[in-house]
């Protein structure tokens, strides 16, 4: 049985939708995704990766002319504890 989290790291949300956390960091900073801080820590609610899933994300890879692997944020960025 696989436990559902209320929010997951990004790469947990990567491996959860098979995106990669470069793609996630695109959509973060463009606002078509939702992520909190807590602490040190950059979240994304489960909520905001089904919402994700079902709406899909074809207008903002389409801003890059289809290249999932955007440039991340520099300004968001994973803190290992």
């Amino acid at each position: 049985m696989i436990k559902k989290l209320l929010a997951y790291s990004k790469r947990e949300a990567a491996a959860a939708t098979s995106l990669s956390v470069r793609s996630l960091d695109y959509l973060i900073e463009r606002g078509r995704l939702r992520a909190v801080k807590v602490g040190r820590r950059v979240l994304i609610p489960s909520r905001e990766l089904e919402r994700l899933v079902e709406q899909g994300t074809s207008r903002a890879f389409a801003e890059t002319g289809g290249n999932r692997e955007a440039e991340s944020s520099p300004a968001v960025h994973d803190h290992k504890s």
